[in-house]
């Protein structure tokens, strides 16, 4: 049991000053608990109740009116709460106590602390109290009920509590559950510590007649008009001196406020939200206290609240009244639609469901009908039974059903209004969606005619994986973006003719035409065999990715899995066959077979293989995380398995709302989606008691064709071709952690890629002149470093900009450093190369590179590598001189190398290009980035990369050579493979694994790396003038303006989106045409290197 001694030192009580002798009777509360739980301040308080985020009031009439957050349904009074006379309010959830002693509980409901527990069965209640995740009630049989979740057991609990003396009321805090006797006196249990009795601090009061609970203290309102209070942990709480004639108090987060006789309010403690007290307030009658809110019932009844109002906790409603008799309470309490249909003379009644599920805070809902129905029959009611109800614009009875004629409705959305007006004129209108479906309408029947259906069809071309996303395109490519760590995102080159793909935690997966399975990606730690296509799959029929597994179906319905097993997610059941479709969940499979009947296998920690018996006429199956869907040939869903285990260790089975026509079907975490009959959509799920529905629209602005969902995020197939996604808006991230929503601009599957048209920008149109004109030689006046940039300004000096420490003295330009004509930088060392043919280098000198030989004179160009710094220097008589760093024999210059016009240094290797155009490699050639092609001649540029290495030919042309894999060789990327038929090209930039090319005809070919969608070129990009590759792919354009694609999800896109006059980038740093520079970054102190670049300007008059 844990010690309560510390309270007796962390607890504080303070007394306010003491009144004159002979304080009047008038200034003095009721003078017993009982007396005062009887009087005015407390039965007025009881109607009022502050939430952490919303809030609460009982009307005249006895029912409820809520404001503030919604997350969890807090506003969503049930129906048959009337008749209230208290209420209480948790973090996230409200209790009401009705006038017949009963209580209801709405909101979150995670703990059951929105639950009536089994021990409150047939009692009568006579107090409430909520803090947090926490509910009590005091019943009239004096036993205390507390449940809800104990943070410190983390644990949900249900416990009664029975005190000496006979409890008056009853509160709850962050440590405590307290009763305040008849006798005046207050107990207290530790809830933290097994409902321990707590020890009062010595000389704590008795005589009380008033208790209020803030998070970490208690306020004890004294018969003699005094208040006390007892804080502890960090917040001590001091009454106000000299604060008398007391007649109600409220305890919030860190605030107390107390009620004099006079009418008027003070507040104090740590919470400054609160202390200033609106200055009109009017005969206060009542107080209450949200966690970080304050609510005051003045003498007219109306409310003002004050303190923080992060969700409209504060915004109370316009024309609440809480002693109005008139009622005002507008809201629907329940609505129901019933269908009837003549079969064979017999007239037949339906339930149709309405999505969203009704609830009392809503105002609009669909619902479906069928075509052959008669009649369409509405049922509303209201809270207030002296509301007036209309439907349709005609007066209607509550409870009873109101009749429409279904031959009338249109095929489609037919909006019917369902009014509510109270009964002091105030109106709320809830529109009821009537759609009827389209004559004839019907699923394919069986499973193998639904997968020949459209639906089905158009579904295969999309694949959400857990952080990636992937379409076919119309001419059978993939198109994929999102985290394209581990290579999912690298198709392999020549990949074509794809009818599905599949996507995993870290791997993808293709269906080609001919049966045959395409895998990528599972680089690095995570790779499990997932992308080794087993030798004996022959034609597939269908693939499914789980998180580090892969499945297929052959197009004899048998079932193949590989990869990861650690669930048995990869041991398919002996003898199954006929299998006609499977789906993956992250370690689970579902196999929906031509009988229609399901098989499930692997991960059963949730029951989502526990299929549910006599499942059968299934044409479609959908595999979330911990739950499974399946969509039967009638159009109605069947769900099993579970959202998620709440906190009393209680499973949370996934439901599905009452859909009747749904077409399609798909599952991420904790949720699904289903298309419905006329391409709209329904979301539903449950995020630990918040409803998932993505914040969509019921009536989407295009037809939807396909689904396929992610775990946070849904990616959506229009009926134009466009793609569109949704993330999960309840995500940390918003469901758009490594940009998988971001889709490729004009990606559209339904067209082909667009021929070129209209006239090309101008710009060089060969490789040599591009590299000599303004875009080339400007680009080369910046040089990259690891916290910043080097820059050659337009009168030949050098200046470096950084953000980080300088350990390398990069900013101490060496003295008398001018008249430079070129640069070039790695990342802790500077180069710089003087009209006089001299070299200069200085920084990091740890392999003697700053040490220049003497034998560098007469240089025209200079190349340097990264960390292990190699420098070159390209001298007039063709030589090239090396020194620095020789790791990997970077230093070696071969024997008899001359005739150089050109050098490039790469991390491990170095290349030269000859006169006659010609490439010399050497350096590390573990993956044969030195192995130059026999063939190569002709050649006007070369760069060096990390272990490859690029020939860009006069011709336009480009050859490749060295390894095809990342850096650390764990996954496929493509440097290698040039796309074929690449011809045109003017400039490549080259950033990691990834190169893009610039044609001489404005457009832009990028392969490699797919890094976050790279290779996705905007469908339409032309006019470009210059190309660079950082935190995304960059093309300037004719125009001066910038697109972007490809982001790295941190990278603030609008840093660039908005830009004018640019010239090129380079470097991550923008050039603009006047010559002046823009540092690009994820971090803010790129602010500090802009600072520095104010006056710099790398252009002279003539270039610009």
């Amino acid at each position: 049991m844990k010690k309560i001694s510390w309270l007796l030192t962390c607890f504080i009580m303070i007394f306010a000053c003491m009144p004159a002798a002979g304080a009047s009777e008038s200034s003095l509360p009721p003078q017993t608990p009982a007396a005062y739980a009887a009087g005015s301040y407390a039965q007025l308080a009881a109607r009022l109740a502050g939430g952490g985020s919303h809030a609460a009031a009982v009307l005249a009439d006895g029912t409820v009116a809520a404001w503030g957050d919604n997350s969890y349904g807090q506003l969503a009074v049930p129906a048959g709460v009337i008749t209230v006379k208290a209420l209480a309010a948790g973090g996230c959830h409200t209790l009401a106590l009705k006038e017949d002693g009963t209580i209801a509980g709405w909101g979150l409901n995670r703990n059951g602390q929105g639950d009536v527990p089994a021990a409150l069965a047939g009692a009568r209640v006579k107090a409430l109290a909520a803090w947090g995740g926490i509910s009590a009630a005091l019943g009239e049989d004096n036993k205390i009920v507390v449940w809800g979740y104990d943070t410190e057991e983390q644990k949900s609990f249900s416990r009664v509590l029975e005190s000496a003396k006979a409890p008056v009321t009853v509160a709850v805090n962050s440590m405590y559950v307290l009763a305040l006797t008849e006798d005046g006196k207050v107990a207290a249990w530790d809830w933290r510590d097994n409902f321990r009795t707590g020890e009062l601090p010595a000389g704590f009061p008795e005589k009380v007649v008033a208790l209020a609970a803030g998070s970490r203290h208690v306020l004890a309102l004294k018969a003699d008009g005094r208040v006390v209070s007892w804080s502890g942990g960090d917040y001590q709480d001091r009454v106000p001196a000299g604060l008398s004639g007391v007649r109600a108090i409220a305890a919030g987060s860190d605030c107390s406020a107390a009620l004099t006789a006079d009418g008027k309010v003070t507040v104090w403690g740590d919470n400054s939200d609160l202390l200033a007290v609106p200055a009109d307030l009017a005969q206060v009658r009542a107080l209450a206290a949200g966690s970080g809110s304050l609510y005051a019932l003045q003498g007219d009844g109306t409310v003002v609240a004050w303190g923080r109002s992060n969700n409209g906790q504060c915004d109370v409603p316009e024309q609440l009244n809480l002693f109005d008799a008139v009622s005002g309470n507008n809201r629907l309490s329940s609505l129901s639609v019933e269908s009837v249909t003549n079969i064979e003379g017999e007239e037949q009644r339906n339930t149709c469901g309405i999505y969203p599920q009704f609830s009392s805070e809503r105002t609009e809902g669909v619902t479906d009908v069928a075509y052959e129905a008669r009649e369409v029959r509405l049922t509303a009611g209201t809270f207030s039974g002296k509301a007036g109800l209309e439907i349709n614009g005609e007066p209607a009875v509550a409870g009873a059903a109101t009749v429409i004629d279904a031959q009338d409705l249109a095929e489609g959305d037919n909006p019917i209004q369902v009014k509510v007006k109270a009964e002091n004129g105030s109106e709320r209108i809830y529109t009821l969606h009537v759609k009827r479906v389209r004559a004839g309408y019907a699923l394919p029947q069986t499973p193998q005619a639904y997968r020949e259906s459209e639906p089905a069809a158009w579904a295969r071309r999309l694949a959400a994986g857990s952080e990636h996303s992937l379409v076919v395109e119309e001419d059978g490519t993939v198109a994929a973006w999102g985290n394209s760590s581990d290579g999912r995102c690298n198709m392999p080159a020549g990949l074509d003719e794809v009818i599905a793909v599949a996507g995993g935690a870290c791997h993808s997966l293709a269906l080609k035409k001919n049966g045959r399975v395409a895998a990528w990606g599972a680089g690095g730690m995570n790779d499990y065999g997932q992308a080794d296509v087993p030798a004996a799959l022959g034609q597939a029929a269908g693939i499914a990715a789980g998180d580090l597994f892969s499945a297929a179906v052959d197009q004899n319905g048998r079932v193949f899995a590989w990869g990861d097993n650690s669930s048995g997610q990869c041991d398919v059941p002996s003898g199954l066959e006929n299998v006609v479709e499977i789906k993956c969940g992250p370690n689970y499979v579902l196999a929906l077979k031509a009988d229609g009947t399901v098989s499930a296998w692997g991960d059963n920690s949730s029951g989502q293989c526990d299929v549910p018996a006599n499942l059968n006429q299934v044409v479609a199956v959908a595999a979330g995380k911990s739950h499974a869907l399946a969509l039967k040939a009638d159009g109605t869903l069947v769900a099993w398995g579970q959202s998620h285990s709440d906190l009393r260790g209680q499973e949370t089975k996934f439901k599905c709302p009452d859909l009747q026509y749904v077409k399609a079907i798909t599952a991420g975490d904790n949720y699904a989606a289903a298309l419905q009959w006329d391409g709209s959509l329904a979301v539903w799920g449950d995020d630990l008691g918040r409803n998932i529905d993505f914040n969509l629209p019921l009536r989407p602005d295009r037809e939807i064709l396909a689904l396929s969902a992610g775990p946070n995020y849904l990616l959506a197939l229009n009926g134009d071709g466009a793609v569109t996604a949704w993330g999960n808006p309840l995500d940390y991230y918003k469901g758009n952690f490594q940009g998988q929503c971001n889709v490729p601009a004009g990606l559209n599957i339904f067209a082909g890629a667009a021929a070129h048209g209209g006239p090309s920008p101008d710009i060089p149109q060969t490789p040599a002149a591009y590299a000599a004109g303004v875009y080339g030689q400007a680009a080369a006046r910046i040089g990259w470093l690891y916290y910043g940039i080097a820059v050659l300004n337009r009168d030949g000096a050098v200046q470096v900009a950084l953000t980080g420490k300088d350990d390398y003295g990069l900013t101490e330009i060496p003295a008398g450093l001018n008249k430079v004509k070129a640069i070039a930088s790695a990342y802790f060392n500077v180069m710089a190369l003087k009209e006089d043919g001299t070299v200069v280098v200085w920084g990091n000198n740890r392999d003697k590179q700053c040490e220049v030989p003497e034998n560098v004179k007469n240089v025209t160009a200079l190349a340097i590598n990264n960390f292990n710094a190699c420098c070159l220097a390209l001298k007039a008589d063709g030589a090239v001189v090396a020194w620095g760093s020789n790791v990997n024999g970077q230093c070696d210059v071969p024997a008899g190398l001359a005739q150089v016009t050109a050098i490039a240094a790469g991390e491990t290797h170095c290349l030269a290009l000859q006169t006659d155009g010609t490439v010399v490699a050497w350096g590390d050639n573990d993956h044969g980035q030195c192995d130059v092609p026999e063939d190569l001649h002709s050649v006007a540029r070369v760069y060096a990369g990390n272990d490859f290495s690029l020939a860009l030919k006069n011709d336009g042309t480009v050859a490749a050579w060295g390894s095809n894999n990342s850096p650390d060789e764990m996954y496929y990327c493509g440097q290698c493979d040039v796309p074929a038929g690449l011809s045109g090209v003017v400039d490549i930039a080259v950033n990691g694994a990834t190169c893009a090319a610039l044609k001489d005809d404005g457009t832009v070919v990028v392969w490699g790396d797919n890094y976050y969608g790279s290779r996705n070129v905007p469908a339409g990009l032309r006019g470009v003038v210059a190309v660079s590759k950082w935190a995304g792919a960059f093309a300037v354009k004719e125009d001066g303006t910038v697109a972007l694609w490809g982001k790295f999800p941190p990278f603030n896109e609008a840093e660039v989106t908005g830009l004018s006059n640019v010239l090129t980038i380079s470097n991550a740093t923008v050039i603009f045409r006047d010559g002046s520079l823009k540092k690009l970054g994820i971090r803010s102190d790129m602010d500090q290197i802009n600072e520095q670049l104010k006056d710099v300007s790398v252009l002279s008059g003539a270039e610009k």
